[in-house]
């Protein structure tokens, strides 16, 4: 017997396992609708469909017309989501990115990724006192303005198990330093602040010159990709599958590390075998041919889709809305920090601002926007920059989100 009466419960005359089954099929419609509309209404567009998906989903269980308790949403994202974050690593060809990028873009990369873990570290060390849920969402989102919401939901909810509530109302805090930034950068372009800041940072180097070539490789692999077969598919699931199992199975076996502390007894350190499995894979497939399978990322993405809308089903609006004024003012801060790395290493390495702005979308954004950028500013040539920008950050962000919760929890 469920739990709650929404309106899908009192129209539809099923129950048990069919119901359940309705209920899931239903969602991935939504899913299915969102990821249609969004590219086709601007302001959706700007936002992504993450975004709405979520937004989303919390609005249809809070208006009560899908149920919040459900069996298999809770099975549905232990599974769902590593085995998602799994795929979608997949498809960061970790010795290609190594090859590919300059120094000094690297550099401005390392600082936008440097500044969102300072901003991570210094909100949780003003505000998160106290509050366990407040730094578990501090640290989630660090790590998703380093490298994307894939990371939140690896470092907040799979590492830290972040309550749903807060989790939902980290999200929709979030959105707005994120909306306003973004705004900011896509603005500036064509104006004479670019001049500006170039002159001040007098640069070294074209910006072309750190990714003509990986735009060439990029073509050449695109015009040469196979269609996705059967055996991609199952090849996909069983290295995304087994690795989660193996990083549970050692979870299990070993569990944390109890460390001493000065002032305490003793701590137990939460190791995150599931991140430490993924980045032996990514870097391990990046040599061989399973770098190349494809539509990994996409069916990551879908899967990620899936599984996030289960767990925010459970989300209650009222109860993450009295929330959101406690994680927004963190969450500025982390962008103030941000943006305060950026500038200074544009300036110290010489970084022209497309390039630095590049870094700092990429790591806020994610892969989404950071190729929108560089559309935006006129220079299709900087997208495979991006997009070796976004990947790399996803190397970083889940360790240094990881390094924010174990330090101050």
């Amino acid at each position: 017997m469920l739990l709650s009466h929404s309106l899908l419960e009192r129209v539809i005359p099923l129950s048990g396992i069919n119901f359940h089954l309705l209920l899931l099929s239903i969602i991935l419609f939504f899913i299915v609708f969102i990821l249609w509309l969004t590219p086709k209404v601007g302001f959706m567009k700007k936002m992504g469909p993450y975004a709405w998906v979520v937004l989303g989903t919390i609005a249809l269980t809070n208006l009560n017309i899908l149920p919040k308790k459900s069996p298999l949403y809770d099975t549905i994202f232990e599974i769902g989501a590593p085995v998602a974050f799994c795929l979608m690593l997949l498809r960061v060809n970790f010795k290609k990115f190594i090859k590919s990028i300059s120094w000094r873009a690297f550099m401005i990369l390392l600082c936008a990724v440097l500044g969102s873990f300072a901003g991570g570290m210094v909100s949780a060390f003003l505000f998160g006192r106290g509050d366990p849920n407040l730094i578990k969402a501090i640290a989630g989102k660090t790590a998703a303005w380093i490298g994307g919401p894939e990371n939140w939901v690896a470092v907040a909810v799979n590492i830290f198990h972040l309550d749903e509530n807060y989790f939902g109302a980290s999200y929709a805090a979030g959105l707005v330093p994120y909306m306003a930034w973004v705004a900011l950068i896509f603005s500036l372009a064509g104006t004479p602040f670019v001049s500006a800041f170039n002159r001040w940072v007098r640069p070294k180097y074209p910006s072309a010159e750190s990714s003509t070539n990986v735009a060439e490789e990029d073509e050449h692999e695109l015009a040469n990709r196979k269609p996705v077969g059967h055996e991609h598919i199952l090849l996909m699931a069983a290295i995304a599958i087994g690795v989660v199992a193996l990083s549970k199975g050692i979870d299990q076996l070993v569990g944390g590390l109890s460390i001493p502390l000065p002032f305490e007894k003793t701590t137990e350190l939460p190791i995150p075998w599931i991140l430490l499995a993924t980045t032996i894979m990514l870097v391990l497939t990046s040599y061989t041919k399973t770098a190349v399978i494809p539509a990994t990322y996409e069916i990551g993405l879908a899967l990620l889709y899936f599984s996030i809308t289960t767990y925010l089903a459970k989300s209650d609006l009222v109860a993450a809305s009295k929330l959101a004024g406690t994680v927004l003012p963190p969450f500025l801060v982390i962008l103030v920090v941000h943006a305060l790395f950026v500038g200074i290493g544009a300036k110290i390495f010489r970084v022209d601002w497309l390039t630095a702005a590049l870094a700092s979308i990429c790591t806020i954004g994610g892969v989404v926007t950071g190729p929108m950028c560089a559309l935006i500013y006129g220079a299709p040539h900087m997208v495979p920059l991006a997009i070796i920008f976004a990947g790399l950050g996803v190397a970083f962000a889940n360790y240094l989100g990881w390094v924010i919760g174990v330090t101050f929890l």
